[in-house]
Formats: structure tokens, C-alpha cells, sequence
């Protein structure tokens, strides 16, 4: 099953490219074997990827063709041929107010 995943950029720079395509493999049943095989090809992600307990880092969210799986269904969830997974680090940001004239500071 041919598979795509999508890096963001962190990953992307250390993988040499924001877009790995993994090749057919009847080891790609799953979003875990996806990133697993993609772990052994790019050993360099791992670290960045990963927490010391082997789970993914709290600091990205992963997609299956757009749908969201928590890291902890990952074993469990089915990659179909052709998938797309996306691999996404959120943004958070706090509160910014604009000021208008005659506001004060």
C-alpha cells in the first residue's frame, strides 16, 4: 500500500522533505507501522517525533485523510491504500487586543 505523510516543517527539514512517499508494503496497515516505517527510513525523526516513553509528542497531531487520530488509537487505526497522513504541529497563541484611537494602554 503506497502511502503518503505530509511533515511539517521541523520534521520536513530534518527528512529533507516536506512530503515522504512510503512504497507499497503489507507493513503499513496502520498509522503506527506508518510511522514506524517512516521512523527507519528517516532515523532522524525519531527523536523529534517521539517522547522518552515512545509515545508522539503531545506537540503534533496526526490526520488520515483529513480525520483526526489521537495517539493513542494509532495502533489500532487502519491506513487504506493511497492514504494521506498528515503529520501537524498546532498553533497557540494568546490574546492580542487592538488598539483604536482613543483607547488607552
Amino acid at each position: 500500500m503506497a502511502v503518503t505523510v505530509r511533515l511539517p516543517q521541523l520534521l520536513a527539514q530534518r527528512a529533507g522533505s516536506q512530503v515522504v512517499a512510503l512504497p507499497e508494503s503489507d507493513s503499513l496497515a496502520t498509522l503506527g507501522d506508518v510511522l514506524t516505517q517512516l521512523c527507519l527510513g528517516h532515523p532522524e525523526l525519531r527523536s523529534h517525533l517521539y517522547d522518552e516513553d515512545g509515545q508522539v509528542d503531545i506537540h503534533y497531531l496526526l490526520f488520515i485523510n483529513g480525520q483526526h487520530v489521537s495517539s493513542e488509537d494509532m495502533a489500532r487505526t487502519p491506513v487504506e491504500e493511497g492514504a494521506q497522513v498528515d503529520i501537524l504541529m498546532p498553533l497557540a497563541g494568546g490574546y492580542i487586543q487592538s488598539l483604536g484611537e482613543g483607547d488607552e494602554t
